[in-house]
């Protein structure tokens, strides 16, 4: 975990933790998937920690704040994820675009933000 953590704070990739599943397991979110290579090439070499990343289908993620009850309405839709960031901030992972407008344009008591206000 050191190795991913060291690897965040340089800003190469995001890290969240799912809130419901009860493991801490990361998700490691980047920009492309020359990113993914970089981190698992880093891992082994610089750490030597054997890595599998296995692919996640969610393609937009936004911090959440507001109504915790429609919070977790919003999160427990089909193909989304909800989690917290490094800090325990809370995010919402979604699997297509089209799906994060929806939920944007539902969600009358809750604020999305494509950045963390610690960015």
């Amino acid at each position: 975990m050191k190795g991913l953590q060291q690897i965040e704070e340089e800003g190469a990739i995001q890290l969240f933790f799912p809130t419901s599943s009860g493991s801490r397991e990361p998700i490691l979110a980047a920009v492309g998937a020359l990113q993914y290579d970089v981190v698992r090439y880093r891992l082994e070499s610089e750490y030597n920690v054997e890595t599998i990343l296995e692919p996640l289908s969610y393609s937009a993620v936004r911090w959440v704040t507001g109504d915790d009850g429609e919070i977790t309405t919003i999160a427990n839709g089909r193909g989304r994820m909800r989690a917290e960031d490094r800090s325990g901030k809370p995010v919402i992972l979604f699997t297509t675009d089209w799906d994060l407008r929806f939920a944007e344009e539902q969600a009358s008591n809750v604020v999305f933000s494509a950045f963390s206000d610690e960015s």
